[in-house]
């Protein structure tokens, strides 16, 4: 019987850079290692797969998170058939709608080849509640936030008209989405 030790984060760095030479591709084994790491308890686990990523703590969690959900549910079979965002997307919504029903649209994907993962997020958000267009209403909203925090901070009163045209224009999108600002 072999006695398995648990990682350090050299180790969990190590690891990382290895299994992310194509980040997009190997999503599902960085997903594995990120769980696996917080199961294990690594300090800063996903702070240390980020950095050897470049990608944010955040976006290691929510892999973590996706392995976490597919195991739990068992959805594991849908995994060759669908990119992992699919995955991803379905993990997000499965709060909301429940398990059954997003595996059930994840399998309906997976028999069908031809349907986009952009199309399985627009049905997801409208099933949900929201008008089909994923998260662009949340980015505009945010967006326009951000430009308004700017505002006051900019060297000249120009910069600071263009920023308010900026937020104009963005409030403009948001109309056009009929997705009312907060």
């Amino acid at each position: 019987m072999t006695t398995r030790t648990r990682m350090t984060k050299k180790q969990l760095a190590q690891e990382a850079r290895r299994r992310s030479a194509d980040v997009d591709a190997a999503r599902w084994s960085l997903a594995a290692l990120a769980a696996q790491a917080k199961a294990e308890g690594v300090p800063d686990w996903a702070a240390v797969i980020g950095v050897e990523c470049r990608r944010a703590p955040a976006t290691v969690e929510k892999w973590a998170s996706t392995w976490e959900w597919c195991e739990r549910t068992g959805i594991g079979m849908a995994r060759a058939a669908l990119p992992y965002s699919f995955f991803e997307c379905a993990e997000k919504r499965a709060a909301t709608l429940g398990d059954e029903a997003v595996i059930e649209m994840l399998q309906e994907y997976a028999r069908d080849l031809g349907r986009t993962y952009e199309s399985f997020r627009a049905q997801l958000s409208t099933l949900a509640g929201g008008g089909g267009y994923g998260d662009f209403p949340d980015w505009i909203h945010r967006e326009r936030k951000r430009v308004f925090d700017w505002i006051d901070r900019v060297p000249t009163l120009a910069a600071a008209d263009c920023l308010r045209r900026a937020a104009l224009e963005l409030a403009n999108v948001l109309a056009a989405c009929e997705v009312q600002p907060q």
